[in-house]
């Protein structure tokens, strides 16, 4: 286990691993909150510095998700192939913070191309038809590989 405290201002935050789960005590305005940090195995989170997803309390935030792997990207040239892989990451994010793809109650999705939308929209509709969490599409998004088409991030709220 590993640990280190840190105090700034009216804000206080002691960070413990343990079994390779990253979890935060945060004391702000009188408040102590948990915080699970869900990590990302990506050269890129470490040069930008976020994580794959947060959980505080019972909400869950699951950052920007593409189909980008170790073998480079999932569906290369098929927005839809790409949002389902997305979505399935997203899911799996959750279910380390205790939570599932039904508790989302918002998601943003961003296109590299408009012509796109209809094939995305059909896999959104595929995880989350019966959830219906509110939503916004973006399009014409130059993404920092060539090959991602799009991008989903999901905020979820458990019971």
């Amino acid at each position: 286990m590993s640990s280190q405290f840190r105090s700034s201002g009216s804000e206080r935050r002691l960070t413990a691993v343990l079994n390779d789960e990253m979890f935060c005590l945060e004391q702000f305005r009188g408040w102590i909150m948990v915080r699970k940090v869900v990590q990302i195995d990506s050269s890129l989170a470490s040069k930008i510095g976020y994580s794959r997803a947060i959980r505080v309390a019972n909400q869950a935030y699951v950052s920007g998700t593409t189909a980008f792997g170790d073998g480079g990207v999932t569906g290369k040239g098929d927005a839809g192939i790409q949002a389902r892989v997305c979505i399935e990451k997203i899911g799996q994010a959750l279910v380390e913070c205790g939570l599932r793809l039904e508790d989302v109650v918002r998601t943003r999705v961003t296109l590299a191309r408009i012509e796109d939308w209809e094939a995305v929209a059909a896999a959104h509709l595929e995880f989350f038809g019966e959830i219906r969490p509110v939503s916004a599409f973006y399009a014409g998004v130059q993404f920092l590989h060539p090959d991602i088409l799009v991008e989903i991030e999901a905020d979820a709220i458990s019971e």
